[in-house]
């Protein structure tokens, strides 16, 4: 047995780092816990890898946070899983970067509560490989303070076991160049957390990963989430677009909304659209409400027809026959002028009897050009002394041919004198 175990713990204090650097490694596998209590990080910097990796586990486990500053990095890779796994969590915070970096895979063997007594700044030390090796337990445990210490190249290196075991309160307190750090593997976040990312966090998504997203992710997107997303962002989501909550949909911001593909649009549900704001309806392009179906027309609420201009209403065209004969007069007087005659000429009578009568006078010559005879007919006693002189003049002979023997004594002596002689002839 080495004599040294029979050295008092001063005596051991007292040890310059020559005397320590020459024991064998009989002397250090004899060493006891007390001795090691007292080692400084000088001492334990000159015990040298050979005889740090037969130290005694419980000797190991005795030595102090300050003293464990003088592992060398060699010294950490020669200890053993079991040494590793022994480590309490004071000792790790006593570890310079250089030794947290020679544990390598061994930093598997951590426990989860030693793991809490890593800094941010050992862990953004860590290797790309130690951190790819870190198991689900390891990631699970991370505080909201350790997980920024994590560097965007760190994320990407993190394995997607480790990434979707991450806690809500480390994901909360994710940066944006973190979360770009996460690479297309933002898909592994576990879908329950997602919702505990921040604004700032989800505006730092690159287009890949708004596209990488999964519909079950897209769907736990909270209002304040969804309205971080920007037009680059949302234009990649495709027809995965359908997948967000409709409650939430109010969320998106107009430029979001004016970001949309018309594919997108197609996608959208009819459940989606009846939560559409007038500024997000407003927003929409041209382009974007050509795309848009009867059915999805039909799903606008009041205050999203409001919003429609004519512009807008001539590139939807006659999609916008889905609207029940109610929703027509939410349509501004505006939108009504840009109703395409094909939609005038196939609007219902309902449709047409509950137009007030400024939408009325908003439609274009073309427009009463289009009435078929069931619409002229269907023209009530307060509609037909309301049109206007010009639209007078723009019924056709055919068209005045339409008017029933209840309608004729309707019309004024102005719009008797705005007919022409042919038009008046045929009454």
């Amino acid at each position: 047995m080495s004599s040294i175990s029979t050295l008092t713990t001063t005596q051991i204090a007292g040890l310059s780092t020559s005397a320590i650097a020459g024991f064998v490694t009989a002397n250090a596998a004899a060493l006891s816990s007390q001795q090691m209590a007292v080692f400084s990080s000088a001492q334990l910097d000159a015990l040298g890898t050979a005889n740090t990796a037969v130290l005694q586990t419980a000797s190991l486990t005795a030595i102090t946070s300050a003293a464990m500053k003088g592992l060398t990095s060699a010294e950490a890779s020669a200890l053993t899983t079991a040494e590793v796994a022994a480590l309490g969590s004071a000792q790790l915070g006593g570890l310079r970067t250089a030794a947290l970096d020679g544990l390598g895979a061994n930093i598997t063997a951590i426990g989860t509560a030693a793991l809490a007594g890593l800094g941010t700044a050992q862990l953004a030390g860590l290797t790309t490989a130690e951190v790819s090796a870190l198991t689900t337990a390891q990631a699970a445990s991370l505080s909201s303070v350790q997980i920024k210490g994590l560097t965007s190249g760190e994320m990407a290196a993190l394995s997607t076991g480790s990434i979707a075991a991450l806690g809500t309160s480390a994901l909360a307190a994710l940066s944006s160049s973190q979360v770009a750090g996460l690479g297309a593997n933002v898909s592994a976040l576990a879908t329950a957390h997602l919702s505990a990312l921040t604004t700032a966090a989800i505006k730092g998504l690159t287009s890949a990963q708004a596209a990488a997203l999964t519909t079950a992710q897209l769907t736990l997107l909270t209002a304040s989430q969804l309205g971080a997303l920007s037009s680059s962002q949302v234009s990649v989501l495709g027809n995965s677009i359908s997948a967000l909550a409709t409650a939430n949909f109010s969320g998106l911001s107009t430029a979001a909304l004016a970001g949309l593909t018309t594919a997108e649009v197609t996608a959208l549900t009819t459940s989606e659209l009846t939560q559409l704001t007038s500024a997000q309806a407003a927003a929409l392009t041209t382009t974007a409400v050509a795309a848009l179906s009867s059915s999805q027309v039909g799903a606008l609420n009041s205050e999203a027809i409001g919003a429609l201009s004519g512009t807008k209403v001539t590139a939807i065209g006659t999609a916008m026959l889905g609207l029940q004969s109610a929703q027509f007069t939410y349509l501004s007087t505006g939108a009504i002028a840009g109703l395409t005659t094909a939609t005038v000429a196939a609007l219902t009578t309902q449709d047409l009897t509950a137009l007030t009568i400024s939408q009325l006078q908003a439609f274009t010559t073309q427009d009463i050009t289009a009435l078929s005879s069931v619409e002229i007919q269907a023209l009530t006693s307060a509609q037909i002394p309301a049109l206007t002189t010009l639209q007078i003049q723009h019924l056709t002979t055919v068209q005045m041919g339409y008017f029933t023997a209840t309608q004729i004594p309707q019309f004024t002596a102005t719009e008797l004198n705005a007919m022409s002689a042919s038009q008046r002839n045929l009454l």
